[in-house]
């Protein structure tokens, strides 16, 4: 189970870095510790939906199922990731263009 679990465990760290990042550099300063609030029980209830969820669906299934969830939920996590990302980069990049014109000299 160690090792199964070895990949979602080493995800678990960086996520929670890059949600501190993009917190503290989101909200100001005196809302600070309250942005920090939301956002860790957000990740307790969306850690709990997911694990109930992921319950139910192993349930119907069949006990040797969960490997098959987990997998189909990674892969579903990695195309939303994917798709936020390319829409971040395009966001950045259309508000860079906007700040320095459309002269890519920067």
């Amino acid at each position: 189970m160690a090792v199964a679990l070895l990949i979602p465990g080493a995800a678990i760290a960086p996520s929670i870095i890059v949600t501190g990042v993009l917190t503290q550099a989101s909200v100001d300063a005196a809302v600070l510790t309250q942005a920090f609030t939301w956002q860790n029980s957000a990740s307790a209830a969306g850690v709990a939906l997911g694990a109930a969820g992921a319950g139910r669906a192993v349930d119907a299934v069949s006990p040797s199922s969960g490997f098959l969830v987990s997998a189909v939920s990674a892969s579903a996590l990695t195309v939303v990731v994917y798709v936020w990302w390319l829409t971040a980069a395009r966001h950045t990049r259309n508000r860079v263009e906007a700040e320095h014109g459309s002269d890519r000299r920067l």
